[in-house]
Order: structure tokens, then C-alpha cells, then sequence
């Protein structure tokens, strides 16, 4: 069984429509497996609490996350895959507080065959995803480099990897983080959403 998550109803609803219970075949119908499409909530604690949940009803071969990032660099609407996540918020990347040595603040998955599949169809670039507990508010390119944001991503992928299961994400691209990033997040993520959800049914097959 593969999973497909989303924090929100509208990261997943095609798909869920199309997928959910089914029997999909990709790879030149090399590989198949049934998907369980589910929402997991927004932020990485209650995103991870409910994929613990999740992942106890059955026998999970892999988890896909379909969410949406904003971008510390610019506003280009693009899709991207990630499989390297981090946790940090802005007080730590500035040098004003530390995350101590024993928590674990950032994880590496391996991506999944359907995952895998997909990243390579659709030509997207892998990219680090940094995952605070509070939306940024400021332009802060300069301390996180060429990483995304999203809220749920560091979550879902620690709990993966103690699961020992692979992971990636899948993600548009709907704004700069900053001022002005929830808005443009608003008037961006349910299009981008919808886009990048049509496109995956493009490259797999249902019974």
C-alpha cells in the first residue's frame, strides 16, 4: 500500500477522487500497488501524529506528501520534489538560540518508487525543505539559501524514516516567503494544487 498525504483537503481532493482504495500501475506497468489517500493536518506535530496513526491500520510500502512551499529566493510558481527536510526557525538561523545537539533538527529519505516515478516524470529538481513551527514573516533569503518552506514536510519525513519507510514530497511552488507570502500562498495554492495533482494522473494507470 502507498500513502499519499496532504495537509489539507484541497492538496488531495483530485486525487483522492481518482486513486483512493485503487490499484495503480506505473513504470511502463512495471510496478503496481494499492493508495490510500488521506489528510494529515497542518504543522509538523500534528502532521506527524497523524501519520503514526495512519501508518498503524496497515502495511505501508511507501509515503508520498503532496503539500505546498513558498520559496526564500523568489516568487517563480514551480513544482519541486524534496527528500532532504530541516527544521529551523528564524531565531536559531540567526544565531539567537541553538537547537541542541540531541534533538534531531534535520533528516534525508529515500524517495519510493512511486515517488521516485513520479520526480522523474514530471523533471522536477530535488530541494531542501525547512519546516518552522511559524510561518516566516520576513524575506530571509540570505540565512536559508536556495531551501523551501512548509510546515508539515520535516514532520512527515522523521516519522517516515523511524518507520523505516521511503518518503518525498511533491510539492508547488505558490509564493516568496515574507510580508506578503500568505497572500500570495492564498491566491496560488489551490490552482497550483489542482495542476500538479492532474499531472501525476497523467503518468499512472488505475484498474
Amino acid at each position: 500500500m502507498i500513502l499519499i498525504l496532504g495537509a489539507i483537503k484541497e492538496e488531495i481532493r483530485i486525487l483522492s477522487e481518482a486513486l483512493d482504495g485503487k490499484k495503480i500501475y506505473f513504470s511502463n506497468d512495471d510496478l503496481s500497488d494499492f493508495i490510500s489517500v488521506r489528510e494529515c493536518g497542518v504543522g509538523s506535530v500534528e502532521a506527524a501524529l497523524s501519520m503514526c496513526e495512519i501508518l498503524s491500520t496497515d502495511d505501508f510500502s511507501e509515503a508520498l506528501f503532496l503539500g505546498s512551499a513558498g520559496s526564500y529566493k523568489n516568487s517563480n510558481l514551480e513544482f519541486i520534489s524534496a527528500t532532504h527536510f530541516s527544521k529551523k526557525d528564524l531565531a536559531s538561523a540567526e544565531g539567537r538560540s541553538k537547537i541542541p545537539g540531541l534533538m534531531s533538527s534535520a533528516v534525508t529519505t529515500e524517495q519510493g518508487s512511486l515517488g521516485l516515478h513520479l520526480s522523474k516524470k514530471l523533471q522536477l529538481k530535488n530541494r531542501p525543505v525547512n519546516s518552522p513551527d511559524s510561518v516566516t514573516l520576513i524575506h530571509a533569503e540570505e540565512l536559508f539559501n536556495d531551501e523551501y518552506e512548509n510546515m508539515e514536510a520535516f514532520g512527515l519525513a522523521f516519522t517516515a524514516a523511524r518507520a523505516n519507510i521511503p518518503f518525498s514530497a511533491l510539492m508547488p511552488v505558490t509564493n516568496r516567503v515574507g510580508p506578503d507570502g500568505s497572500l500570495e500562498w492564498s491566491k496560488n495554492f489551490r490552482i497550483m494544487s489542482e495542476r500538479i495533482q492532474k499531472m501525476i494522473l497523467q503518468h499512472i494507470k488505475t484498474e
